[in-house]
């Protein structure tokens, strides 16, 4: 059965074995340097007999590190280009490993002014490039510089974003190429995964000419390991089929690209193309280009290091003026909505719901108290490791919140991006930050969604055929949470969480003081009862008896006193909609005076009324007051 025909076809696809090298090179391998070729490219006959001969008789002996690094390191594109004696047309050599075999690849040695470019001039364009103080302006000089230095009738910046598509960020082009791609996207199937690890790995890679026919490698494997043979780092490596219709549906004949690392991720990359006929760029001044790339990865990751740490510096002032707030509150839901826009501020959003024992404070524009409980309600059931990333109980972070609850799009407007830490000591407490939608109008070049065709290539994938704009309308959708402001909720989470920790065991000791004081003071009326029941039994009088019942009725309302009250502290401590609401006021706290034992005894009713004021006196510590 054939396999299905989809995009994910592309990221199968082994980029680095073509078996074959563009036709403007010669490819020779060699297992030994003192030995014949053992592997070679079908054009060799473009060398003469110079293609059958021993690598060390090929290299010219001027190039004496060459000859002795050959059988030393396995970095010999270090040394690259080698000059060479022997062959039938001016040619320079570019050496490399691949596997046990050592390759040298043989490029013309074309006399253009192109090629006796000076290095001071890439010194003063690195100068200057170090004096970029934004990102926008780093981009422009480094587009005008590789054309200045490569000659290509277009050369882009092309910055990937976090799902990994392109766009064209700078743009400098000739005045023959009249249309502008500045601002244009690109999907992230443009460039397949193979494609993107091999960017990461050879900085460099030029395409000749599109329309040329490619050389195949003779034998078509590698014949020291029987595989297939490794051309990673070859600069005549061959082009997937698909690459090459898709340029030409660009109208593109040659292309060159340098890979933009930043932090030892593909950033993105310098894509330049030319349109009147094929182009070729000498080695020296690729890696040229190679070097001022390497200045603009450098100057990238200075100026969003800055960038970062200036946004950095703002959330997390904000978040420790909040602590500031809370630390020493009982009423920590009342110190984060005290002050609304400090709260907000913390990580940029437009409305938040801080929930602590059930009870929802709100600031903001946030949805309304029924949207609120199902949105916690669905969250409260997510796992508590994330399936996906920001979708778990303790964390949640998304800017399509509809996309995972479709009952949110009815509050897009003001909850399209939610950031939510919840806190597992309190269960149903949880601190929620809202965004709005933004609308905004992506421009793609070409329609990003359209469906593949069948073309030339068999049974294979073709790349889409037009590439005129395409304007796509993002709708509920907000702007993405930075990573800093993820962070920032975390360290929130972590620190208000290990004060409600706190808070919970004051509470639990608390409620043991309470049940032990509790406790010991049922003992008396209990043990009064008793008491009294027993006497009654043997009461001589009537009248005696009703002394008795009396000292029984007023222990019953003392134990009944001190019952409803340890179900008031229960509810209180419940809260919740079904909970006991609880108004704090001022109470001014009292030393009791000592009961007078002779009324107790005159009075057992009083006696018993005047001890309950025990428990009375520790609920009034025990409730906040505000």
């Amino acid at each position: 059965m054939p396999e299905p025909v989809d995009l994910t076809n592309c990221d199968r696809e082994p980029v680095h074995v073509p078996g074959s090298v563009q036709a403007h090179g010669v490819l020779l391998a060699y297992d030994q340097a003192d030995a014949p070729p053992v592997l070679w490219s079908a054009n060799r006959q473009l060398l003469g007999d110079a293609a059958t001969r021993p690598l060390t008789s090929l290299l010219d002996p001027s190039e004496a590190a060459a000859h002795a690094a050959i059988a030393t390191t396995d970095e010999l594109q270090f040394l690259s280009p080698v000059r060479l004696c022997g062959i039938a047309s001016p040619g320079y050599g570019v050496l490399h490993r691949s596997g046990a075999l050592t390759v040298l690849e043989i490029e013309p040695d074309l006399d253009t002014p192109d090629a006796r470019v000076s290095q001071g001039l890439v010194q003063r364009a690195i100068t200057r490039l170090r004096h970029a103080r934004t990102l926008e302006h780093l981009w422009q000089q480094t587009v005008d510089t590789v054309r200045e230095l490569t000659g290509y009738d277009r050369v882009m910046v092309y910055r990937f974003d976090q799902d990994q598509h392109g766009e064209v960020v700078a743009e400098a082009r000739s005045g023959r190429v009249p249309d502008s791609l500045l601002g244009l996207h690109y999907p992230r199937t443009d460039i397949p995964a193979p494609a993107r690890r091999l960017y990461r790995i050879n900085p460099l890679r030029i395409i000749v000419d599109v329309d040329s026919t490619v050389s195949p490698l003779e034998p078509g494997h590698d014949p020291v390991s029987g595989g297939a043979f490794d051309m990673t780092h070859s600069v005549l490596r061959s082009v997937s089929p698909i690459h090459i219709e898709y340029l030409k549906n660009m109208g593109v004949h040659g292309s060159f690209s340098l890979s933009l690392l930043v932090n030892d991720e593909l950033w993105g990359l310098v894509a330049c193309h030319h349109y009147e006929g094929p182009r070729f760029v000498p080695y020296t001044v690729r890696t040229s280009c190679e070097m001022l790339t390497q200045a603009v990865s450098w100057q990238i990751a200075t100026l969003e290091r800055e960038e970062l740490a200036g946004r950095r510096a703002h959330v997390e002032a904000s978040v420790a003026r909040l602590l500031q707030k809370t630390g020493g509150d009982e009423q920590i839901e009342a110190a984060l909505t005290d002050d609304p826009a400090l709260l907000l501020e913390a990580v940029g959003a437009t409305g938040a719901a801080v929930a602590i024992d059930g009870s929802i404070r709100t600031v903001g524009a946030v949805p309304d108290p029924t949207e609120l409980r199902e949105l916690a309600m669905w969250w409260a059931a997510l796992p508590a490791v994330e399936a996906e990333p920001g979708l778990g109980s303790r964390m949640l972070v998304t800017d399509r919140l509809a996309q995972h609850l479709p009952a949110a799009s009815s509050y897009a407007a003001i909850g399209a991006g939610v950031l939510g830490v919840g806190f597992p000591v309190e269960r149903g407490s949880f601190v929620l930050w809202f965004r709005p939608a933004v609308e905004r109008t992506v421009r793609w070049a070409g329609d990003p969604n359209k469906p593949v065709e069948w073309g030339p290539n068999g049974p294979r994938l073709s790349p889409r055929g037009s590439f005129d704009e395409w304007c796509e309308m993002v709708r509920d959708q907000a702007i993405p949470w930075s990573p800093e402001q993820v962070r920032a909720a975390e360290h929130l989470r972590d620190e208000l969480g290990g004060q409600l920790y706190q808070r919970a065991l004051q509470a639990d000791d608390i409620r043991n003081k309470f049940l032990a004081i509790v406790g010991h003071d049922l003992r008396n009326p209990l043990g009064a009862l008793l008491t009294g029941a027993e006497v009654l039994k043997r009461a001589p009088s009537a009248d005696h008896a009703q002394v008795i019942g009396e000292r029984i009725r007023a222990s019953g309302d003392r134990m009944h006193r001190m019952i409803e009250q340890l179900l008031d502290m229960t509810r209180i401590r419940a809260a919740g909609p079904s909970g006991m609401p609880v108004h704090p006021r001022p109470v001014a706290l009292q030393e009791p005076r000592p009961p007078d034992r002779r009324r107790d005894r005159a009075s057992p009713g009083r006696a018993a009324r005047s001890r309950s004021i025990r428990p009375s006196r520790w609920r009034s510590r025990a409730i906040p007051t505000g």
